[in-house]
């Protein structure tokens, strides 16, 4: 396509309530589940009867890329490469801000070469060790080569303070987003040019803000069920999203904000999915209007046609909640799907979305 638009570049700013409602989302129970993960309903599509319709019992993993095999490339070989300390797979602690911090890590087996990481970011009100389970990104990762770091989160119950300037005595998650990649990137061998962040809902937000907040680290992000615009961005940033249309927490469609009382009270509002994308896209300098294409009979992929090096697509998941595709069932969270693996379609994104820098 032509040249990319001259205000591709521009900085695109969301409006506060919108972030706030992200924020607060899924306040009842917590995204990914609150204590153990339920045993029952992780086989088997939960799409509603009413819809239900014979399938291969194959999920899909159609990609949203032309190509999942990453061109030949050199890496960007973070500190550790050169002077490792290993880290085992298991819970690992770093200093930030005057905190100890904490987060779950799995390791790829070890190749030689420099390796790909994932930040994966929990819902609010949940934990790293029901997000590794949720996701199944601690074994789906590690598989294809990729580290994945799960942070916890502090607070009761525990969210990420991501949104503007920390007050006096909270966390200030940016910044341990930072100090946790210059932990990681000191103490294992990783390819700066290859740092992805996803997350669920609250989790979500975060990975929308590292994008454009720690732009020159993040290589590209995967936002399940809480996407919002870009914020102060400079630059474009390759974004593939997930949500369900029947998500009452943060809807598909935006408007008021479930899952919390006092939330729902203030009529807090949350931004249409669509129109994040839209923001993202232009970020990016792509067509305004996406491209719909059927991938599953419950699932429809959008697409903006962009400039090589990037893009912007979602999965929408009709009858889907607030929840993971792929993953098992949680109850309160709405229905799951299980005709695309999240998972599996964002390690494709990732594989094909390297980045043209490093940490400085």
């Amino acid at each position: 396509m032509s040249a990319r638009r001259g205000g591709a570049r521009a900085r695109i700013a969301a409006p506060a309530l919108v972030v706030l409602a992200v924020l607060l989302a899924a306040c009842s129970g917590g995204d990914g589940g609150s204590g153990a993960a339920p045993t029952s309903g992780r086989t088997g599509s939960t799409v509603p009867a009413s819809t239900a319709a014979p399938e291969s019992s194959t999920r899909s993993t159609t990609s949203s890329t032309t190509s999942t095999t990453p061109a030949a490339r050199a890496a960007a070989p973070s500190p550790g490469c050169s002077n490792p300390q290993p880290l085992a797979d298991g819970r690992h602690t770093v200093q930030s801000g005057g905190l100890e911090r904490s987060y779950l890590l799995n390791v790829s087996t070890p190749s030689g070469a420099p390796a790909p990481l994932v930040l994966s970011w929990h819902g609010f009100g949940s934990n790293a060790v029901e997000e590794v389970l949720y996701t199944g990104l601690g074994v789906a990762g590690p598989a294809r080569g990729f580290v994945v770091a799960t942070p916890d989160g502090l607070g009761t119950p525990a969210r990420w303070n991501v949104l503007g300037s920390p007050s006096p005595g909270s966390p200030d998650d940016l910044r341990f987003a930072a100090d946790l990649l210059d932990e990681l990137a000191g103490r294992l061998c990783i390819d700066l040019d290859r740092v992805y962040s996803t997350g669920i809902s609250n989790g979500a937000v975060v990975s929308s803000r590292l994008a454009c907040v720690l732009g020159d680290r993040i290589a590209a992000i995967a936002p399940v069920a809480g996407v919002i615009p870009p914020v102060g961005c400079a630059g474009p940033v390759p974004v593939l999203a997930f949500h369900g249309t029947a998500d009452t927490t943060t809807p598909y469609g935006g408007g008021p904000v479930g899952g919390d009382a006092a939330v729902a009270a203030a009529g807090v509002q949350f931004p249409a999915v669509a129109d994040s994308m839209a923001a993202w896209a232009a970020l990016d300098g792509c067509e305004p209007t996406p491209a719909p294409v059927q991938v599953a009979r419950q699932v429809q992929l959008l697409r903006f046609d962009c400039p090589a090096g990037t893009e912007v697509a979602w999965y929408a998941v009709e009858g889907g909640g607030h929840t993971w595709p792929g993953s098992f069932e949680v109850p309160w969270l709405g229905p799951v799907t299980d005709q695309i693996s999240a998972t599996e379609l964002m390690l494709d994104f990732f594989d094909a979305h390297p980045a043209a820098h490093g940490v400085s």
